[in-house]
C-alpha cells in the first residue's frame, strides 16, 4: 500500500538524538496529520531527498536556529515546498527507525 508523507516541519536540538517531524500522511484517499520521531542519524538522508525534489532553492537556507543557554534548537519549515515522499518505500529502503506519536 502506497503511503505518502508530506513533511511540514522538522525540529531538533543539539541535546537529543531524536528529530521531530510534523507531517500529513496519505494512505489511498485518507489523509491525517501526524508527528513522527526519527533518529538524528537519518536527518541528512531526509534533507537530501527534500533538496532533490526542490532543486530551485537551498533547503538548508530555510533552517532557523535559536540559542537557549547551552542548547541550540533548530527548525525547518517546509510548508511551501514539494515535500511529498513515498514513505512506504523510502523508510524501507533507508532502514529508517521511527516512531509515530498518537494522541
Amino acid at each position: 500500500m502506497k503511503q505518502m508523507i508530506a513533511i511540514q516541519k522538522i525540529e531538533f536540538n543539539n541535546f537529543n538524538n531524536e528529530v521531530l517531524l510534523k507531517a500529513e500522511i496519505t494512505k489511498e484517499n485518507l489523509t491525517y496529520p501526524t508527528t513522527l520521531l526519527l533518529h538524528q542519524q537519518d536527518l541528512n538522508r531526509l534533507i537530501n531527498l527534500i533538496q532533490i525534489q526542490n532543486e530551485e532553492i537551498e533547503v538548508l537556507d530555510l533552517m532557523q536556529s535559536d540559542e537557549l543557554e547551552d542548547m541550540v534548537h533548530y527548525k525547518l519549515e517546509l510548508y511551501n515546498l514539494n515535500n511529498a515522499i513515498d514513505w512506504s518505500i523510502f523508510a524501507i529502503e533507508n532502514h529508517f527507525q521511527y516512531r509515530q506519536i498518537r494522541a
